[in-house]
């Protein structure tokens, strides 16, 4: 499917419409997040050939994330997560940021911002492994801390132990 659009695609004048392409995309990977994956694959092969396309997606990701989280949205804060994570998978976004999210998601934890976190390390977590060990350790690490600490829910507390069970298995599950 996506070896018929992208040629379809740079048929069009995507530098002059980049705005209206990322914004495209964004309301779609929102639309259907389940479909994340793809629109991530057509954003990195959109970004092989004009950076400056991938970066202004990431960016505004980004915004619409700190947006959310701002307002405490969460599922629109799981769906910005989900793509930037499927976006690091491919290649687009750099280690840094998603270390970054992940110590502003469990800097304060809360029930939701741990439940994002979750989610998100899920998603990436394979990728993020083999960019930087360390900094998975002191993530997880941060994750194990938060669960002796016990001040969060019993939900969120069994997410936790679901995701040292997904590391364990060395993300079998959750694919690059």
């Amino acid at each position: 499917n996506i070896k018929m659009i992208i040629p379809e695609l740079f048929s069009e004048n995507i530098v002059r419409g980049r705005g209206l392409l990322v914004r495209g995309v964004m309301k779609a990977q929102m639309a259907a997040p389940n479909f994340t994956h793809v629109y991530a694959a057509m954003i990195a092969v959109i970004n092989t050939k004009m950076p400056e396309i991938g970066e202004l997606c990431l960016k505004r990701v980004v915004m619409q994330f700190r947006k959310a989280y701002r307002r405490n949205d969460k599922l629109v804060c799981i769906a910005c997560t989900k793509f930037i994570a499927h976006l690091f998978n491919q290649g687009v976004a750099h280690e840094l940021l998603v270390l970054q999210l992940l110590h502003l998601l469990l800097e304060k934890p809360t029930d939701d911002s741990v439940e994002v976190a979750v989610d998100f390390l899920k998603e990436c977590g394979l990728a993020l492994k083999e960019a930087s060990a360390k900094g998975m350790h002191v993530i997880m690490e941060r994750f194990r801390t938060i669960l002796h600490e016990g001040e969060i829910d019993k939900r969120v507390q069994y997410m936790i132990e679901g995701l040292f069970a997904v590391r364990k298995n060395n993300f079998a599950d959750y694919p690059q």
